[in-house]
């Protein structure tokens, strides 16, 4: 795969974003929001189209199912298995977290893993079925979308959390398929105005407003303004994630990608910050514990990546010949 893009560099923004807004929930405050959302929500669902993307470049390139999953596993457990041992130890030495605001969570954001795993699976699944490829991939992107917008109102915990991460995984998904004849530039204008339209949700509101003053929508879906943000943003965001990492040129040349460091070791050094905070009286402000946060986990992201994940990496099958490859691969 060609590496001249931006993908690294917004992985490691989207990492410090999760920081960040971690910072405020870790306190006990209301995070950040952005697009109706929690800021680090909005960074996640970043990776998940980035990763929708990259790995259906790596099963186009490779659709032997061995070596797809091998090579995902080496991208995963490594980092995690030595992440949670760290923080298994960790956990009893600041009595579980009992004094923090938010208790007895050590690592909170490597649930979302088990999602990325379902979805790599699911790109095995369709491509084993052979729908990973232009004709049946677009219809099927579209009957996703159906389907969700047929379940607009759902208030369960699916729907509002783990429907928008398979979206935007499906969106990376559609995007490296349609990519061959998709001039994503074209898009860039129309894309930009709903973003800015998903930032306020009032503006949204009044618009749908009008709309259901003037059109009788007989036993259509009853939308407010928030549900109308959700779906622009659920349409805009990954056009804008993958057109601007494929339509700059590289801002930034990162050689080593501690941003999955950065994610899995982020909030447990910072869970041990507020418990030394609530231990010494010292009163932590968000911004104070994002930048502490940082300065501690960019070394051990690093040394994450430097010791475990790249050398793990080394291992990954070569698609043509079926043997470790000699030089590292981020996917």
């Amino acid at each position: 795969m060609n590496h001249n893009n931006n993908f690294n560099l917004l992985r490691l923004i989207f990492a410090l974003l999760v920081v960040y807004s971690h910072s405020f929930a870790l306190l006990g405050m209301r995070e950040p929001e952005i697009f109706g959302r929690p800021l680090g929500n909005v960074a996640v669902h970043g990776f998940f189209v980035i990763s929708g993307y990259l790995i259906t470049e790596s099963f186009l390139r490779s659709p032997k199912l061995f070596a797809f999953f091998w090579n995902r596993a080496l991208r995963i457990l490594p980092g995690l298995i030595v992440a949670l041992v760290f923080t298994r130890a960790i956990y009893p030495v600041f009595d579980s977290f009992k004094s923090n605001p938010i208790q007895y969570v050590a690592n909170g954001p490597v649930w979302t893993l088990t999602w990325e795993v379902v979805c790599y699976a699911s790109v095995a699944l369709i491509g084993v079925m052979g729908v990973l490829g232009r004709n049946a991939m677009p219809t099927l992107f579209v009957v996703l979308w159906i389907v969700y917008l047929a379940n607009t109102g759902n208030t369960s915990n699916f729907y509002g959390v783990i429907a928008p991460l398979m979206m935007m995984f499906s969106a990376g998904i559609f995007l490296r398929v349609a990519n061959d004849f998709t001039n994503l530039k074209k898009c860039a204008a129309p894309v930009f105005c709903l973003l800015l339209f998903a930032v306020h949700e009032s503006t949204a509101g009044n618009i749908l407003d009008l709309i259901n003053s003037r059109i009788d929508f007989l036993w259509g879906p009853e939308l407010t303004g928030a549900d109308v943000v959700r779906i622009a943003y659920l349409a805009a965001f990954p056009v804008f994630i993958v057109g601007i990492s494929l339509s700059m040129p590289p801002l930034v040349n990162l050689k080593d990608d501690i941003s999955y460091g950065i994610y899995v070791y982020g909030w447990p050094l910072a869970q041990v910050m507020v418990a030394l905070s609530t231990r010494t009286d010292f009163r932590l402000t968000p911004l104070w514990l994002f930048v502490c946060g940082v300065l501690v986990t960019l070394p051990i992201a690093w040394c994450s990546w430097r010791f475990v994940e790249r050398p793990a990496l080394r291992l990954k099958i070569r698609p043509s010949l079926g043997f470790p490859k000699p030089r590292t691969s981020n996917h």
